[in-house]
């Protein structure tokens, strides 16, 4: 995924709050639509990267799943915000309950 995400309002998105900090300011709900196409999709360590509403590039690396507990799986995962000169990276881990909505661990 490159440039601009093409992903569809049918995706659902990931709910606010997975990054926290300066990189969640930056994500729309289609950025956080985008972010349920990588996790959903990607391989492992395969980056992602698209221009975000504010004129910001994201990328997004996120890493092998982690196993599940339950109906819970989770995937770690990076994400770099490039604004001009600035940058901010977050490295998280974001989890899923059967095919609900990636979220923050809880």
């Amino acid at each position: 995924m490159s440039g601009s995400c093409a992903a569809s309002e049918v995706v659902e998105p990931a709910a606010p709050g997975i990054f926290g900090s300066e990189v969640d300011g930056h994500l729309s709900e289609h950025d956080l639509r985008c972010l349920s196409m990588v996790l959903n999709e990607a391989e492992p360590a395969q980056t992602a990267r698209w221009t975000l509403a504010d004129g910001a590039l994201m990328l997004v690396t996120p890493g092998r799943e982690r196993g599940t507990r339950g109906l819970r799986s989770c995937r770690d995962l990076r994400a770099t915000v490039l604004e001009g000169m600035d940058t901010d990276t977050a490295y998280v881990t974001a989890c899923r309950v059967g095919t609900g909505p990636w979220g923050p661990v809880s």
